[in-house]
């Protein structure tokens, strides 16, 4: 792979490795001083999902240059429509799934970490962090997670994915050169019914941009209130890869700062309640 398409990733490939050292140094000092029994298992299950969330950010960055430099090739003859047979797109899908799967575990792992310093019983806590949301908690880890709207974002595509619509796609992927109109793509896009949406531009430096973007909604609300699946628009221009790297900062920053709680909190103090 040329430096020319891993240089605009650099930064991402160094903050996922920081990520990295970050925890490895956390880990190392709660196992030093933390004074609470059976903590060994919890941190290093913890640990496990995070460098899952990193390894697996990482394949996704490698796959996403290389449709990046497949798309730059076939746009120098200025088509308006790509398409082109690119197996790296479905690698690319597959470890997206994994990294939206592990994220919510690590969310919903918390419990597991937290629960020495809850003074609720741990049979009482929610098993998940979307029934969190359900109740109420003086944690100020879950506290902060309450109030961050990517978390409602990670849990409702990892619903859609995995409840209502599949991310299974062929070998074949269409990309669409920004600026078409809106009908024609929507036509083209309803003979094989995608949830990611991609296109290409040229900047104003004769470079070419490319994007795979997310749905701006996933659910919405009806008339009568109840949940459904909403008609996907790209409006926001939510990319795959930068989407992918937020999911994997609030899923490690959450479980870091739930170690070091752990770390510094010497007895039972949180309670979570049911409203």
């Amino acid at each position: 792979m040329g430096k020319k398409y891993r240089k605009p990733f650099a930064y991402l490939f160094k903050e996922l490795e920081d990520t990295e050292k970050y925890l490895s140094k956390t880990i190392y000092k709660i196992l030093d001083k933390s004074k609470l029994s059976n903590v060994e298992l919890r941190i290093y299950q913890a640990s496990w999902y995070i460098r899952g969330l990193t390894y697996h950010c990482r394949n996704l960055i490698e796959f996403y240059i290389n449709v990046c430099k497949e798309v730059a090739s076939r746009a120098l003859t200025e088509p308006d429509i790509i398409v082109m047979h690119a197996p790296m797109v479905q690698k690319l899908m597959f470890e997206f799934y994994a990294l939206l799967n592990l994220a919510r575990i690590s969310l919903d792992n918390l419990r597991k970490i937290l629960s020495p310093i809850f003074k609720t019983k741990y049979e009482e806590l929610p098993k998940s962090i979307t029934d969190y949301k359900k109740g109420s908690t003086d944690c100020p880890i879950y506290e902060k997670i309450a109030n961050e709207t990517m978390v409602d974002y990670l849990i409702d595509i990892r619903n859609c994915i995995v409840h209502y619509r599949s991310f299974a796609t062929g070998d074949n992927v269409v990309i669409f050169k920004k600026g078409l109109e809106e009908g024609f793509i929507s036509e083209l896009k309803g003979l094989f019914n995608p949830i990611i949406h991609s296109d290409f531009r040229w900047t104003n430096n004769k470079k070419i941009s490319f994007n795979i973007y997310l749905p701006d909604v996933i659910f919405e609300r009806d008339y009568s209130g109840n949940k459904r699946l909403a008609q996907f628009t790209y409006k926001k221009q939510i990319n795959l890869l930068s989407q992918s790297m937020q999911f994997v900062r609030i899923a490690s920053c959450a479980t870091m700062e739930a170690l070091i709680l752990l770390m510094r909190t010497r007895e039972p103090k949180y309670i979570y309640q049911k409203k």
